[in-house]
């Protein structure tokens, strides 16, 4: 009923189906205009709902965490009236800026005992900064928070005011903060960076929606070059961009026009939709020049290879948002809303490829696109390079087999991980100073232990005090976390001979900088502490040490409740979550694959046949990250999804052609070269044309740029190996026992001129049942 359907709109009714083509773009159009994006960066990580809820509990009694801005100042001496004069700037800039809360520095510190007098001299006394110095190397609130133990690195903490901001909503306080920083320290020898998750999240934002765009053009060009050294015609390069590109449009505008905000993620969305789209594109172009050289007129190869082709397209498009959709079965809501709209705009780009290809082929259009020769380039590679490994197919079955063994067993030690930083170009700005931080502070990261008191006991009480010094000392016995700080330092520095004096002189402190500490209204106290971005993998040892000695401490005083959170913390956890959900993910995809393969082809052997072309990019993708040393990331997770959707693609078009071929009663090794003859071309084409276009992308200075594109060229060259020599040998393999089936005989009688020799001798090729 389909079939027919658009059987009649690209050849009966192609001036109808071009109006509506052409309306629908139009809309899309102006849909894409109303794009929003979704950078909530507390979606992210929206995984575990009792961790979310510990840290939005936090958030609300001390304060978020993820606002703070770092203004990070080196100088040879950090505590130098050069360097103090250039704080004193900042601060006071800083202060009456909009968008900015508070702002914490070395001048907010009161000596110790003696809370009315600045830490920070007024003048600049010589001889009153040296005795100064050593007081702020001695002071519990600045030695290792303001200032770094080697006297060389000077902290300025500015929060930024409001709540789960935008990027929109940072950037123009981020920029404003810089600009102080800059006039602060012209003139100086101070260097000032920034530092903290909206700096982060601001330059990896804005760095990948640029640094995209401009690779993404440049990838273009490449593919486009590729295209047309492949296709000879201009036409035929516009004929299978077009339909890709108008899916594209269709997909973006709908999600535009039903209000659906894009996060982060969804950066990737045009590109895989597109990647999905152009195979398919190109198996309908070749069928369409292949039956154009033979005679046939435009109009009726545009509805013949619609008939041909429906049905592997259907299923491969099926399988492709089977797998995306999968995403759905995950616990964080960015990759729930991530796989149904990939799933979706899957389907939406089959019907715009099976619409727009065909149409523009039949039209005046198709006049140009026709091959040039009969036997094109991707023919003769195919003969030259896969002709001889066909002649022992058992052979190559079984080094595919042992490949994708070997590499399997190596992806068993794949791990995964993330870090903080890890897409900001390592030379930049932000780069520089988050090393800066870990090497001075022992990070830029923060985790929170949140200890809340029984309702008999007050913050004076010896056992509070007690509860929290344990605290203190499990945090710096710690492997990862540095710089311990809560309310007892603050009470160690305050006047007073006993606990309950000083507690009583919290009340004399600005409520800001208090309740960022403690809430004795709620009975609860925040402990802090420093860790580095050594990466969730690295970080997660440390953590389940101090979940256990948090329950040690919980144990020896009843009562008492004791919770690690904190930003970096739940986030760290959550996302190493969510590449866990992204491998479910693939797995689940890979037997639904198996699955539709056996329905929708009638057969177990054709869908078992399936299995090792198609998993052999993705083991060798996991043990090449293994070999080289590399976890697996978002951006390599998601590479895994793509590349299982192109193995499908390839995987699909060839087994459904050449069950085709087999019914109409060629032996196995006569349908194998008849496929390989049909497929093979529109499957070399888009491999390298991709892998071009991928390649290009090589040359971005952002990280996960470079690790998208390499492990996309290395996916998309193993997914070609896999279809192309992989599969064919294993369908040869069963030809036993069947009659008039020898290889041998066939490349005797070869279809495929003799003329294609190698190495000086004939090349013995496959028999080919002559066009239909």
């Amino acid at each position: 009923m389909m079939t027919r359907l658009l059987v009649q709109l690209v050849t009966e009714r192609r001036r109808p189906a071009g109006a509506v083509v052409i309306l629908a773009t139009v809309l899309a159009l102006f849909g894409q205009s109303r794009l929003q994006f979704d950078d909530d960066p507390r979606a992210f990580f929206r995984r575990d709902e009792a961790a979310m809820e510990e840290l939005e509990r936090l958030y609300a009694d001390f304060g978020a965490d993820d606002n703070d801005v770092l203004v990070v100042l080196e100088a040879a001496d950090a505590f130098s009236p050069e360097m103090l004069s250039v704080v004193r700037r900042i601060v006071a800039e800083a202060a009456g800026a909009e968008g900015i809360a508070a702002v914490e520095s070395v001048l907010s510190v009161r000596r110790v005992g003696k809370w009315l007098q600045p830490l920070v001299p007024a003048s600049d006394d010589t001889q009153r900064y040296a005795a100064r110095r050593a007081e702020a190397f001695a002071h519990p609130l600045v030695a290792g928070h303001f200032l770094s133990r080697d006297g060389r690195v000077m902290l300025v903490l500015i929060r930024l005011q409001g709540e789960s901001l935008t990027v929109a909503q940072i950037g123009p306080r981020v920029e404003r903060l810089r600009a102080i920083a800059r006039r602060a320290t012209e003139g100086s020898s101070v260097r000032a960076l920034l530092s903290g998750h909206p700096v982060v999240r601001l330059d990896v934002i804005r760095n990948s929606r640029r640094e995209y765009l401009r690779i993404a053009g440049v990838a273009a060009v490449v593919s486009v070059a590729l295209a047309m050294f492949f296709f000879r015609r201009a036409a035929a390069v516009a004929v299978c961009t077009a339909g890709p590109a108008i899916g594209v449009v269709w997909v973006m505008g709908i999600l535009g026009m039903a209000g659906e905000p894009l996060s982060g993620m969804c950066i990737i969305l045009p590109t895989l939709l597109f990647v999905v789209g152009f195979t398919g594109a190109v198996h309908l172009l070749v069928d369409i020049r292949r039956s154009l050289a033979a005679g046939e007129a435009p109009v009726d190869t545009a509805g013949n290879a619609v008939k041909r082709l429906f049905l592997a397209c259907l299923l491969t498009s099926a399988t492709t948002a089977v797998g995306l959709g999968s995403l759905a079965l995950a616990n964080n809501e960015i990759l729930v809303r991530f796989g149904l709209i990939a799933a979706g705009g899957v389907m939406v780009q089959w019907l715009a490829v099976l619409l727009v290809v065909p149409l523009l082929c039949g039209g005046r259009l198709g006049r140009w696109l026709a091959p040039r020769a009969r036997v094109t380039n991707e023919s003769r590679w195919i003969r030259r390079f896969v002709g001889p490994a066909m002649l022992r197919p058992r052979l190559v079955a079984s080094l595919g087999f042992a490949a994708t063994l070997a590499s399997a067993v190596a992806a068993v030690g794949l791990g995964s991980d993330i870090h903080w930083s890890e897409a900001v170009p390592e030379d930049s700005e932000t780069s520089q100073a988050v090393r800066l931080c870990d090497r001075a502070f022992g990070g830029a990261l923060l985790a929170c232990v949140v200890v809340q008191w029984p309702p008999e006991m007050d913050l004076a009480s010896p056992q509070v005090l007690q509860v929290v010094a344990e605290v203190h000392d499990l945090l710096e016995q710690g492997p990862a976390t540095r710089g311990a700080l809560s309310v007892a330092d603050v009470l160690e520095c305050l006047p007073g001979t006993t606990a309950e004096a000083r507690a009583a002189e919290l009340e004399r402190l600005p409520e800001d900088m208090v309740r960022r500490l403690v809430r004795t209204d709620l009975r609860r106290l925040a402990v802090t502490a420093h860790l580095p971005d050594l990466g969730a993998a690295a970080l997660e040892p440390g953590f389940l040490r101090l979940d256990r000695g948090l329950a040690e401490i919980e144990t020896r005083h009843e009562g008492f409740r004791l919770k690690l959170t904190g930003t970096t913390v739940v986030a760290a956890r959550s996302m190493r979550g969510m590449i866990a959900d992204l491998w479910r993910s693939l797995i689940t995809t890979a037997v639904v694959v198996f699955v539709m393969i056996a329905a929708e082809l009638r057969s177990m052997a054709l869908a078992l046949a399936a299995i090792v072309p198609n998993a052999f990019p993705l083991a060798l993708m996991a043990g090449v990250l293994v070999w080289t040393d590399q976890p697996l990331r978002v951006a390599s997770a998601m590479t895994f999804s793509m590349c299982l959707g192109l193995a499908v693609d390839d995987t699909i078009h060839f087994l459904t052609r050449y069950r085709q071929v087999r019914r109409r009663g060629s032996n196995i090794p006569a349908a194998v070269a008849r496929t390989m003859d049909d497929v093979g071309p529109a499957m070399i084409a888009t491999s390298v044309v991709l892998i071009g276009g991928f390649g290009a992308m090589l040359a971005s200075p952002m990280p996960l740029i470079h690790l998208f594109a390499w492990l996309s060229c290395l996916a998309i060259a193993a997914a070609l190996v896999g279809d192309l020599l992989f599969l064919p040998a294993i369908l040869l393999s069963f030809r036993r026992g069947e009659a008039g089936s020898s290889v041998e005989k066939c490349l005797d009688d070869g279809f495929w001129p003799a003329r294609t020799g190698v190495s000086g001798r004939t090349l013995r090729g496959f028999p080919l049942a002559k066009a239909e």
